[in-house]
């Protein structure tokens, strides 16, 4: 129960006080919610695919909870390798339409995302080394 209230603190925090950790938390609503329910637009994306696309955005939610900037990373080039290739099934099967411009923005915020969060990473990890060592990556 201990660690609810702490994972509350911390979201009611980041919702407050962060930058780009809302930016995440609104792309995971995307993932999650929107992209499933929009699937019908995607013509030549395997629906596994899709759904593929949830389990990385819950990915990225354990990385915003536990201030983990080592998942929050990865969380974002693996979304990023699978925007492009959820670009990539839709440009090379019927071409790009224009009810999935979304998924090309998508794809520019989760690039956004993904050079932010390897800033940040750097970041943490210069002082880190300056401290005498990484610990946890946090």
């Amino acid at each position: 129960m201990e660690k609810l209230f702490l994972y509350y603190r911390r979201l009611r925090d980041i919702l407050i006080y962060s930058d780009t950790q809302v930016m995440e938390l609104a792309l995971i609503l995307v993932l999650c919610v929107i992209n499933p329910t929009s699937i019908d637009r995607l013509n030549t994306t395997p629906d596994l695919w899709t759904y593929s696309g949830v389990i990385l955005g819950l990915f990225l939610f354990i990385g915003i909870i536990e201030d983990c900037i080592i998942k929050r990373f990865w969380a974002t080039n693996l979304l990023a390798a699978h925007s492009v290739g959820i670009l990539a099934f839709e440009i090379v099967g019927t071409g790009l339409e224009k009810h999935q411009i979304s998924y090309v923005v998508q794809f520019l915020v989760i690039l956004y995302i993904t050079w932010k969060c390897s800033k940040e990473m750097a970041y943490k990890s210069a002082r880190q080394h300056c401290k005498g060592g990484i610990k946890s990556g946090k």
